[in-house]
């Protein structure tokens, strides 16, 4: 068995799949995002916030998998907004970290795999919805990682995490993490600066987001 997962490990179809920004599940993705940026953005404006992106995994890097994950990298330059694209490793993890800028839009129309989507709630009165989405390079970007591998075939949502500087605004987050604490539903005055993630159960199958009340 040991001698299996050992050459289970070390084949090239394997670490195909493991680290694309898409394609596979990052440990989490950081979004910084402003009060000012949202107000902005639902003006109209498009706005572009920072995020990083950390991935790891176990496993020995070699020449056949470092020049797939160069042309997963070279890939995912040319179809998002990227400054920096790390690929390192250690004697037990492949490590990377990709950082860059994410749109913020009232329309999901834009050219980028991801956007965050932001508009007037149709639920809660006075509120902005807030929410990551697919944008419409998604699928180009799919195609494109899924002919390095099959197996590498683009994941839709990410585990996100959310600073928000929106100091006196009040945010609604349902099913996050805040302090530690996930509950049904987070209800906070913010006074400078909050931090949410949405990770694993229902945000595998839909973007995580948040509802603000910008003062």
């Amino acid at each position: 068995m040991k001698e299996f997962l050992s050459y289970f490990l070390k084949t090239p179809i394997f670490f195909a799949s493991l680290f694309v920004l898409v394609g596979c599940k990052a440990d989490i993705v950081e979004v910084n995002i402003t009060a000012q940026d949202l107000k902005t953005a639902l003006e109209g404006t498009n706005v572009a916030v920072p995020f990083k992106a950390t991935f790891s995994q176990l496993g020995e890097m070699n020449d056949e998998t470092r020049a797939q994950l160069n042309a997963i990298k070279d890939i995912t330059i040319s179809n998002m907004n990227i400054d920096e694209f790390n690929i390192d490793s250690d004697d037990q993890k492949i490590l990377i970290s990709i950082e860059g800028n994410l749109p913020i839009s009232k329309s999901a129309e834009t050219a980028d795999p991801y956007v965050i989507l932001v508009g007037k709630s149709e639920i809660l009165p006075d509120f902005i919805s807030v929410q990551i989405v697919n944008g419409q390079k998604f699928n180009s970007l799919k195609a494109a990682i899924s002919g390095i591998s099959m197996m590498a075939s683009p994941q839709e949502n990410q585990p996100i995490k959310f600073k928000v500087k929106a100091p006196g605004s009040r945010i609604i987050a349902p099913a996050a993490e805040i302090d530690g604490i996930t509950k049904l539903l987070h209800d906070v005055n913010v006074k400078n600066k909050l931090i949410m993630s949405f990770k694993d159960g229902p945000y595998e199958k839909t973007g995580g987001g948040f509802f603000i009340q910008i003062q």
